[in-house]
């Protein structure tokens, strides 16, 4: 009987030792994939879009602007079109956003963005472009922008205009496709 019991004594003990090693295992995984993540986004090009409107003081400091807050050089960064609703003199303007490429920022550089506005047709807008920035202080709209970093890894940033403010809602890298079976 004294050998039984010496015995799932020691079962015991191997299964507790066991349940620890697996609990220990899956928490390692869990560190990898956190510490990927943060390798990750410290390779990644952290871009900030700004909006700003002096038109009375400073009228060359009005508008939007690019920063690469990183230590990455962020290249062929696209902007999505943006559709904007606006409400003017009681007349609804819905009109489109075009931000102008940039072909690269270098990190910690900050560029003034350009733009064109367009009808819902696409046709462009020169006059409603040069007046827009004060219809946009108050406006709410979200800019999505695409990029890579010096190694050719995609990403994707989401920014959201809300009243006088502009957050990055997300960042995220874009997988590549995998390549073709036999290719």
């Amino acid at each position: 009987n004294l050998s039984l019991i010496n015995l799932t004594i020691k079962d015991g003990l191997i299964g507790v030792t066991l349940i620890i090693l697996l609990i220990c295992i899956l928490e390692i995984r869990k560190l990898k994939k956190r510490l990927a993540q943060e390798v990750q986004k410290r390779i990644l090009p952290q871009l900030i879009l700004e909006f700003r409107l002096n038109p009375k003081k400073y009228p060359e400091d009005s508008g939007f602007f690019l920063m690469n807050e990183s230590y990455f050089l962020a290249r062929d960064i696209r902007f999505e079109d943006v559709e904007l609703s606006l409400m003017d003199l009681g007349y609804r303007l819905n009109s489109i956003l075009k931000f102008a490429a940039v072909e690269y920022l270098k990190p910690q550089e900050k560029i003034q963005l350009n733009f064109q506005v367009f009808d819902k047709e696409g046709k462009f807008l020169p006059d409603v472009t040069k007046t827009m920035l004060p219809h946009l202080v108050e406006a709410s709209f979200k800019v999505p922008v695409h990029f890579a970093n010096i190694e050719g890894l995609e990403c994707f940033s989401l920014f959201a205009k809300k009243g006088d403010r502009i957050i990055l809602e997300k960042t995220r890298t874009i997988p590549k496709d995998p390549p073709l079976p036999g290719a």
